[in-house]
């Protein structure tokens, strides 16, 4: 089944659980020439589809569902399809403002929103790239990289009980004062489901933030590489915590290198329950800062999750079975209760099956099946991986196999097909590569930012990526 039928599939049966009136699909921008424009046509349980491409200007950013719930999708997914806000000082800009009391049917799926950049206290500094007061809106496989707040939530702020639910997205690179990459505040209660929060960085709580009686619900998410002053991964002040099959690790603060808890006795304490989580330190990465409750409760484990780079992104799990020398110790490591998503950990792409892995699931998987199984595994054995992160600023990772020992090219190339520079010539071993692209020529300068191709030839075999690199 193609990926793009399944992503359709997937956005289109929100809507039918949203409204029994039969929904009309708008589509961006052969219909409508902005995603506004799609937004301000639709009515209650459409569906916006948005073509791929780069969606830059008015239009494109600050967008409004206006109380109407809808679903606003790409067409075939966030490698594809941008929203560049071109946000900066004074020219302010976010990708979505939801503010009039949107629901969970409201669904922003599938897109990049990076460059936000808000400035200024309250909610009109927060929410780099997207903003939800007392809104529910469901957001589901993003990737919200490269936007900032001065005050909270340099990816996502959720504010003044907003009961949001964050799925299946990457959030990376973002900055703000408090929840570099998510921030929370004032009575909301928001699930994150299946997320890969990586190299935000705040003040406090760099990737996620939850204050003032809030609820935070994390599940089978990695939180990793996020730097703050406190709480690395995760700061929690007056408000509650419940995190279960994720793993925290290499996030980095003066105090609280994973989770910072603190509440204000008497009347608003805080607490935080770990269970089945993979956590650096154990409970020493925890900092409890005073009236609060922490509960590190079972099958916990404080072990190295040995991430390894995959056909999608840096965060899978070392496996033997997909080829690894290691054993990752989040494998088969999850509560024996929950359910197994629909996804792997895998580098081979196979889906997991079985007791529940820790962590993020990547969401493309093939089942294994016999010889036809083994055939693709051949067949994915000579594989150019996509690019992570894409769209990057100032480096990304392509990673690669080969089945034997080889000669090899891999190269950058621009749109018009020109080479930009040639990353490797030459002969390999066999087994699993990566190699970083710094976003240089083969003079060593800086190129324009734009859209790039990564080419490999392996003998008679060839495969092509494409990229999106942001100035």
């Amino acid at each position: 089944m193609k990926w793009t039928w399944q992503w359709l599939v997937a956005g289109l049966a929100v809507v039918s659980l949203a409204s029994v009136a039969p929904a009309t699909v708008l589509r961006v921008p052969s219909e409508y020439p902005t995603i506004q424009a799609g937004i301000d046509a639709a009515v209650e349980g459409d569906t916006v589809l948005v073509a791929d491409g780069t969606y830059t200007g008015d239009g494109n950013r600050d967008l409004d569902f206006g109380g109407v719930n809808m679903v606003v999708m790409s067409e075939n997914g966030p490698e594809l399809t941008v929203i560049d806000c071109e946000g900066n000082f004074p020219d302010l800009h976010r990708g979505f403002h939801f503010h009039n009391g949107e629901d969970s049917s409201s669904v922003v799926q599938g897109f990049t929103i990076t460059n936000g950049f808000r400035y200024g206290e309250g909610t009109e500094g927060s929410g780099g790239a997207i903003l939800c007061v007392d809104s529910s809106p469901t957001i589901r496989a993003n990737i919200i990289v490269g936007n900032t707040a001065s005050a909270y939530g340099g990816g996502i702020y959720c504010y003044d009980h907003s009961s949001a639910s964050v799925q299946d997205c990457v959030i990376g690179e973002n900055i703000a004062d408090s929840g570099g990459g998510i921030g929370c505040d004032y009575e909301c209660y928001v699930a994150f489901e299946n997320n890969v929060i990586t190299g935000n960085v705040a003040s406090s709580g760099g990737g996620v933030m939850a204050d003032s009686c809030s609820t935070v619900r994390i599940s089978g998410s990695t939180i990793t590489e996020n730097r703050a002053c406190y709480g690395g991964g995760f700061v929690c002040l007056q408000s509650s915590g419940v995190i279960t099959n994720s793993i925290l690790w290499a996030d980095s603060a003066e105090t609280g290198s994973e989770i910072y808890v603190m509440g204000s006795c008497p009347y608003f304490w805080a607490s935080l329950s770990v269970s089945w989580s993979d956590v650096q330190g154990g409970p020493s990465g925890i900092y409890d800062g005073g009236c609060s409750h922490v509960w590190w409760e079972m099958r916990n484990i404080d072990a190295d999750p040995l991430f390894v780079a995959g056909p999608h992104g840096a965060y899978y799990l070392s496996q033997v079975a997909a080829g690894q020398v290691e054993q990752s110790p989040c494998v088969d490591a999850g509560h024996p209760d929950f359910p197994v998503p629909e996804g792997t950990t895998r580098t081979d792409e196979v889906c997991d099956a079985g007791r529940l892995d820790i962590g993020y699931h990547y969401t493309e998987c093939v089942v294994a099946v016999g010889e036809e199984y083994r055939e693709e595994i051949r067949t994915l054995s000579y594989r150019l991986a996509q690019n992570y992160p894409n769209p990057f600023r100032s480096g990304t990772t392509i990673a690669y196999s080969l089945a034997a020992p080889t000669w090899i090219s891999l190269g950058i190339y621009d749109i018009q097909g020109a080479l930009v520079r040639n990353l490797v010539r030459g002969a390999v071993s066999a087994g699993p590569h990566q190699v970083v692209w710094d976003g240089r020529d083969h003079r060593g300068q800086q190129v324009a930012g734009g859209i790039y191709f990564c080419h490999i030839s392996v003998g008679d075999h060839t495969e092509t990526k494409r990229m999106v690199l942001l100035r």
